[in-house]
C-alpha cells in the first residue's frame, strides 16, 4: 500500500500471493481482499476486491481512490468542463455508471472511504502528461 517516505507500509495478515517470499521486488501498491458469499441454491460467489490506500491511525481505515477523466470540450459543443465542474450536474449524470461501479467496488472491498478526483491532461491527445 502507498506510504510516505517516512511511513512504514501497511502489511496485511496474509502475504502477497503474486510473489514468493524469497523475492525482494516492489509490486503494485494495491491491497487485495478476497470475499466469499453464499447466494443460495448451491451458488457461491468469490470476488477479489482491492484497497488503494490505508489511513494508519489507531483504527486502520481502508481507502478506495479513483479518478474521473476529463472529456474533450471540442466534442461537447465547445463548453469547457473545468468551468462547469462545480455548477452543473452534468458531470454526475455523464459519469453515473462509472460512479455506481466505483461505489460498488468500494463497498464490496469494505473500504471505509471512497476518494474521487478529476484528472485533467495538458493535451487531451497525449496520455503521458497529466
Amino acid at each position: 500500500m502507498i506510504a510516505g517516505p517516512n511511513e512504514p507500509k501497511y502489511k496485511f495478515d496474509e502475504h502477497n500471493p503474486f510473489i514468493t517470499e524469497d523475492e525482494d521486488i516492489e509490486v503494485a501498491s494495491v491491497g487485495y481482499r478476497y470475499k466469499k458469499s453464499d447466494l443460495g441454491s448451491d451458488i457461491v460467489l468469490a470476488a477479489r476486491c482491492e484497497h488503494n490506500g490505508v489511513f494508519q491511525t489507531p483504527i486502520h481505515q481502508f481507502l478506495s481512490i479513483k479518478a474521473l477523466n476529463q472529456w474533450d470540450s471540442k466534442l461537447a459543443n465547445g463548453s469547457e468542463w473545468r468551468q462547469k465542474l462545480g455548477t452543473q450536474r452534468d458531470e454526475l449524470r455523464n459519469n453515473a455508471c462509472k460512479l455506481a461501479k466505483l461505489t460498488v467496488q468500494a463497498v464490496l472491498a469494505g473500504s471505509e472511504q471512497l476518494k474521487l478526483g478529476y484528472v485533467s491532461r495538458i493535451n487531451s491527445r497525449d496520455p503521458s502528461r497529466s
